[in-house]
């Protein structure tokens, strides 16, 4: 039992419209006075006076009028094309009565005003006793146009005032005596005949109980065959049988105008009871639809909201089965990832086994809803086993004896099944298969697009795991844990980011940036800001030469690519940080006994990168108090619409400070604690934390320099092998070639060919550099400590050298990047005048490993 929802049928509980119907056979017999009052002329001999005879001839008129009005306004109400031409008929026949009464000569001597001649009086009782009929035949041949009926009409009218003006008075159809020709006598008996014909014809169309109104119009033309035979029989005007004849003419026209009067009486207030039931049904009907258009709001609404398949299931189930109120309700939703199965999900009443994939193959109501495409409604235990043998009930044991499977399509992809079920036989009215029907289609809406969302999301996650770090150092001097949460609003891939490299033995570079945007673009500047990060530092870890690096690169940049990062250069030993800040928001101290506190009153915060700077980053170095704590975060941490965002964050440091203030506290739960209060998230959030273990040696003074992995050659256990000043001249390059591969050769006499070259490429470009941006004098010192070469140039200037980003057609600027590549560690430090060996200015030095 496969029904369509597109099937429009009425509700089956409407009753039919109203309509009173005639019996007539019962109705010819109570008639049958017609036939009494023939007797009674035959036995009794009745001849009133003449003139009574006018007084018979007016009532067949003066009903016939208002009989006609009133059957046209019926035709009219009611579109009635066959009840037009009967009307059409009967004008045509009170025409004719009335040309008749004027013009009958014993009434009217003369042929009345007309001087209508007395076969044109017989002509006309002829042709209005062949209207009615006529008409009648007429609306059983076809649905008469109203061209046609209109000219029938008019014809049938002219005809008649033809008659009544035209037939020459020498035309004789009656004698003197009243008594009728032969003529007169067989055209009354072929009238007799056709009229005869035309109820036949009539009551074979209508039937034996048409409706009170045809009924009536075939009382009147069989109460007119009656009058035409008589006048034939009698053959003679004023006869007993003449009189019986033209009472029944006067009774035929009464009878109609009576019964139609009594039949639209009767219709009217039936109609009216009618009205009222259909009112009352209709408000109900209006009350449901309203009921359900409130419950499709609702679910409209709530499905909106949904996010994954598994919300939009759990709300479509629930929706479905409180609607129609059966038991359950599941979705079988189509695998992409593994064709020819479904998956069970939303069932209100999950059984053992039910939950996983089933296979989609044909057989059963929801496979084959699916693949027709049509919804499928059993009401009853006998439809669902003439149907689906096999379905014997549902898991749980309990019998199913209804049920309905409706295609879950949107747009031409079909996405799966709806599947309701109910313990009791229940019919599915129209009213609830809309309902069903349009629940399918809204939840088959949401549905697509929660997988959508989940693909999506899956796949921007992903990508994003992909270009965060997979995981940090892990270190015996400090605790590092990052959090990053995806927008909840959205699917799009952010462009946050956090990152830690190891630079050396005792410093940490503390990265967190924010790519304004959303989506893949965000996400591609992201990997390549990172990479970039990565790369400059590797070339010089001082976070202002990172975000100087970064400006030159941001030139390619587009107009709206804008990027704010913060970095920190942590020194575990020295407990010293050096932060540079393009934009972002500052990092976080904490501190037994100290307030977390935004380290934002000695930074110095410079525009975001893809903004023109003027001028040279900076970044400020501060002192850390010892078991410190930093916090690096990104502002969908703290940005909230309805709050400030200082609010928001001295609510965020409040709350780190109460979660740090043990300094045995798990950072992971800490960081927890932290992002999970943000549930419903408009932005990105990212949060890297760092925590000194209280084991870890903190320094107490110094300036804390920074080694990229190897601690300074002037301390305890240095040889120096070199110490000179060059001539500021072309060939102090190759000078001090010279002297650097002397002193390696002189301490080391097998040191590698690979090694000495890299060190003399290394002191032509140190030296280079330093006769060309520095001022004299330049010196040149060779130290070693234990298996390193320590190569250092020294000039009086304070021009502090940057690697700079450049064209593949520059001709310069890779000299530092080359020492980076060539040397074991590097690094540019100003210096004082205190140094024993009496430099200042710049000096930038290189270490090389044996």
């Amino acid at each position: 039992m496969v029904i369509s929802l597109a099937d429009r049928e009425r509700p089956r509980d409407r009753p039919p419209k109203p309509e009173l119907r005639l019996n007539v056979v019962g109705t010819l017999a109570a008639t049958s006075f017609a036939l009494l009052a023939y007797l009674g002329a035959l036995l009794g001999d009745a001849s009133p006076p003449h003139a009574f005879s006018g007084a018979l001839f007016a009532v067949a008129p003066v009903c016939a009028i208002p009989a006609t009005v009133l059957l046209a306004v019926r035709a009219r109400a009611e579109q009635d094309e066959a009840l037009r031409a009967v009307t059409a008929g009967l004008v045509i026949g009170c025409v004719g009565m009335v040309l008749q009464l004027i013009s009958f000569r014993p009434i009217s001597p003369g042929g009345g005003v007309l001087a209508t001649s007395s076969a044109g009086t017989m002509a006309i009782f002829l042709i209005w006793h062949l209207a009615l009929p006529g008409g009648a035949l007429a609306a059983t041949i076809g649905r008469p146009r109203r061209t046609r009926r209109l000219f029938g009409l008019t014809f049938g009218i002219v005809i008649e005032f033809v008659c009544a003006t035209a037939l020459p008075t020498s035309w004789h159809l009656v004698h003197a005596d009243g008594s009728y020709f032969g003529t007169l006598i067989l055209a009354m008996a072929a009238v007799a005949v056709f009229t005869g014909g035309v109820v036949v014809r009539w009551i074979r169309r209508n039937g034996l109980r048409p409706t009170a109104t045809r009924g009536w119009i075939t009382i009147a033309m069989v109460l007119s065959v009656y009058d035409v035979i008589l006048n034939a029989i009698g053959h003679q005007r004023f006869s007993a049988i003449w009189w019986a004849s033209i009472g029944i003419r006067a009774a035929t026209y009464a009878v109609l105008l009576g019964g139609l009067i009594i039949s639209t009486a009767s219709q009217l207030q039936r109609l009216e009871r009618y009205a009222t039931t259909e009112l009352a049904r209709a408000e109900g009907e209006v009350n449901s639809w309203a009921e359900v258009t409130e419950r499709l709001l609702a679910a409209t609404s709530a499905l909106s909201a949904a996010v994954t398949a598994d919300d939009v299931s759990v709300l479509l189930t629930a929706a479905a089965a409180g609607a129609i109120e059966v038991d359950d309700a599941m979705i079988y939703l189509v695998e992409r990832d593994t064709p020819g199965s479904l998956r069970v999900i939303g069932a209100l009443r999950a059984a053992a086994g039910e939950d996983g994939s089933v296979d989609s193959a044909p057989g059963t109501p929801y496979t084959d809803a699916l693949l027709s495409r049509t919804a499928l409604f059993l009401e009853n235990a006998e439809q669902i086993a003439r149907a689906y043998p096999a379905l014997v009930g549902r898991p749980d044991g309990r019998p199913v004896q209804s049920l309905a499977a409706l295609p879950l399509v949107a747009g031409d992809v079909s996405i799966g099944t709806l599947l309701v079920a109910g313990s009791r036989p229940r019919e599915f009215r129209l009213l609830d298969r809309e309902l069903l029907s349009a629940l399918v289609r809204v939840g088959a809406q949401a549905l697509q697009r929660a997988l959508l969302f989940e693909q999506q999301s899956s796949l921007a996650t992903t990508l994003q795991e992909a270009l965060l770090p997979q995981s940090l150092p892990v270190r015996a001097d400090v605790d590092l844990i990052g959090r990053y949460l995806p927008a909840t609003a959205g699917v799009d891939v952010g462009g946050d980011w956090y990152d830690v490299l190891e630079i050396g033995e005792s410093e940490l570079l503390l990265v967190v940036g924010d790519v304004m945007g959303k989506g893949v673009p965000a996400a591609t500047l992201m990997g390549q800001l990172r990479s970039a990060v990565r790369t400059l530092a590797a070339v010089d870890p001082d976070p202002a030469a990172i975000l100087s690096g970064l400006d030159q690169l941001a030139t390619g940049f587009a107009p709206d690519d804008i990027v704010t990062l913060v970095i920190v250069a942590l020194d575990v030993q020295a407990g010293t940080v050096v932060i540079a800040n393009a934009g972002h928001l500052p990092p976080l101290v904490f501190a037994p006994g100290l307030p977390g506190v935004p380290a934002t009153s000695p930074l110095n915060t410079s525009p975001p990168i893809g903004v023109p700077v003027s001028g040279p980053r900076a970044s400020t170095q501060l002192k850390l108090p010892p078991n410190v704590s930093l916090m690096l975060l990104t502002d969908g941490l703290v940005e909230e619409r309805a709050n400030d965002l200082d609010a928001r964050l001295a609510e965020l440091t409040a709350r780190a400070t109460e979660l740090l203030a043990d300094s045995d506290a798990d950072l992971e739960a800490v960081a927890d604690a932290l992002v999970q209060p943000r549930v419903h998230r408009d932005d990105d959030v990212t949060v890297l934390l760092a925590r000194l273990r209280p084991t870890a040696p903190v320094a107490t003074g110094g300036s804390g320099d920074r080694q990229n992995g190897c601690a300074p050659a002037d301390g305890a256990g240095a040889t120096r092998l070199l110490h000179v000043q060059l001539e500021h001249d072309p060939g102090a390059a190759a000078t001090a070639r010279g002297l650097v591969r002397d002193a390696v050769l002189t301490e080391h006499d097998a040191a590698p060919d690979d090694l000495i070259d890299a060190m003399l490429l290394v002191t032509s470009e140190l030296v280079t550099n330093g006769l060309r941006h520095g001022e004299p004098p330049v010196l040149l010192t060779l130290d070693r400590r234990g298996t390193r070469f320590r190569l250092t140039v020294t000039d009086r200037g304070s021009n502090i050298p940057r690697p700079r980003v450049t064209g593949p057609q520059a001709s310069g600027g890779r000299g530092l990047f080359l020492v980076s590549a060539l040397s074991t560690a590097w690094k540019i430090e100003p210096q004082s005048s205190e140094r024993h060996d009496g430099g200042h200015g710049t000096a930038v030095w290189a270490e090389f490993a044996l």
